[in-house]
């Protein structure tokens, strides 16, 4: 592919949302494993990994498989170039990012602790929630509790809910909130 087309190829696999926040990710990250891509970006591990496949084909970035797991990283040249303008644009996206890392590593190290007998419910602010979107929460609910009609509010389905907290942790809006007392 000519340096010309390879360009234009390279900003097209940028030019959506979830794709530039991976980009960017890698960018800032350096090499990461696909599960730990999917946990900071908020999104199951099939769509990340399609999302990958489009950047990869795009020559924005180069896969590495281990034995145990496959990871990414930026690849050399233009894109380099294109990322560092972007970042400066976007800065704001990689605290969240990396939170959404930190806070899945966090859950992984700790288990899931589902006797939290203070908890009594979870409810979610509608006030908070954007309701704009599919409720990005509901990818990381163990027990599948989060019911979302199109676009509307998420409800919490409280005979399956065991109040594990990821909601509360990867929801973008911060919109999901813990109600504590007695059981």
């Amino acid at each position: 592919m000519k340096p010309f087309e390879q360009s234009v190829a390279i900003l097209k696999a940028l030019a959506h949302p979830l794709r530039m926040r991976i980009a960017l990710l890698l960018y800032v990250q350096g090499s990461m494993r696909v599960g730990d891509i999917s946990a900071a970006v908020a999104q199951q591990q099939p769509i990340v990994s399609q999302q990958l496949k489009l950047l990869k084909d795009a020559g924005v970035i180069k896969s590495l498989r281990t034995s145990k797991a496959v990871s990414c990283e930026i690849a050399e040249g233009f894109v380099r170039e294109v990322l560092d303008g972007a970042l400066k644009l976007a800065e704001e996206e990689i605290p969240l990012l990396l939170k959404n890392l930190e806070v899945s590593r966090e859950g992984e190290a700790a288990g899931c602790d589902c006797e939290k007998g203070d908890i009594t419910g979870i409810i979610v602010d509608p006030e908070l929630c954007t309701q704009d979107h599919m409720c990005l929460a509901m990818n990381f609910c163990p027990e599948s509790a989060i019911i979302q009609e199109g676009f509307g509010l998420p409800k919490i389905d409280a005979d399956k809910c065991s109040f594990c907290e990821r909601c509360v942790n990867f929801c973008p809006a911060q919109a999901f909130r813990i109600i504590r007392g007695q059981n």
